[in-house]
């Protein structure tokens, strides 16, 4: 159990999903503490858009999926792609214009996107830490094919769930994720949805799982309470120094993280995440 909600594991396919299977909607995720303070402090590339990034460009016309501040989105434009992005949630196309100047990028769901803009389609999509959020996984998974040209790749990533540490404790529950993956879950979900593998890596355990690991097991509260008065005065100066106390936390953090992230790295037990590049099954 995890709260209101029952966590069932299916025995045929291996996703472990929350019952009821109902997301709490964009709201909760506007108002979300936890949320508040990541649009503050996090401005780099993660280690799954790195392992995007890093690899062959894949066409012209990107589309990210859940695009939040526009991080990535801006990474992909330096490399050349023509970059659109979605969010169901305003405060991050919002920051996502202020910051980085990204001009296609809207509140839109993909079923939206698809009416709205008709005939345009992409020759890459990508959605990181998606998955786990929605209800409808198959039918979002339909619309991404839609939203396709011939030939076209999609890059995703999911946490995993047999991760050696629990790097993100409660934020690994309903309502915020629905689903678990494992390696099996998600290539049994994806080629059953007509998709076919070209890649899939689980992250090898390093320094930033540790790290994680160490954030989500001590929490102080005192950036969070300041998040909480901050969105119910609508006050963002408070937000803001919510944020910076947490880059100094995350500052101290990483330095702690080295000797023990090293000497459990030596083991190679799995890290916290799964990324995957496919494409359409050919009939």
């Amino acid at each position: 159990r995890a709260g209101g909600y029952e966590m069932y594991l299916c025995p045929l396919c291996e996703v472990v999903f929350a019952w009821p299977f109902k997301g709490p909607g964009p709201e909760w995720y506007e108002g979300s503490e936890m949320y508040s303070v990541g649009r503050e402090i996090t401005r780099l590339p993660e280690w799954y858009h790195k392992e995007f990034l890093s690899a062959p460009r894949a066409g012209s016309t990107l589309l990210d999926i859940g695009c939040g501040t526009g991080i990535f989105l801006h990474e992909a434009r330096r490399i050349g792609y023509d970059v659109w992005g979605i969010d169901f949630d305003s405060n991050n196309i919002r920051l996502a214009k202020e910051r980085y100047n990204l001009d296609k990028v809207f509140v839109l769901s993909t079923e939206e996107l698809l009416k709205e803009f008709g005939p345009h389609r992409f020759d890459v999509i990508t959605f990181f830490e998606v998955l786990e959020h929605l209800e409808k996984p198959a039918e979002f998974l339909g619309d991404v094919k839609k939203l396709l040209r011939p030939h076209g790749k999609v890059f995703l990533s999911v946490p995993n769930r047999d991760r050696f540490l629990d790097t993100l404790g409660e934020g690994d529950s309903p309502p915020n994720h629905l689903t678990r993956w494992n390696e099996p879950s998600l290539r049994r979900f994806m080629e059953g949805q007509g998709f076919e593998i070209l890649r899939l890596t689980v992250k090898p355990f390093g320094i930033d799982d540790m790290e994680s690991y160490l954030k989500s097991k001590i929490r102080l509260g005192i950036a969070h309470r300041m998040v909480k008065k901050g969105l119910e005065q609508q006050r963002p100066e408070s937000i803001k120094r919510a944020g910076t106390m947490m880059k100094i936390k995350d500052a101290l953090f990483h330095v702690l993280s080295v000797p023990p992230g090293l000497l459990l790295g030596a083991f190679k037990p799995c890290g916290g995440g799964i990324v995957c590049l496919a494409r359409v099954r050919d009939r």
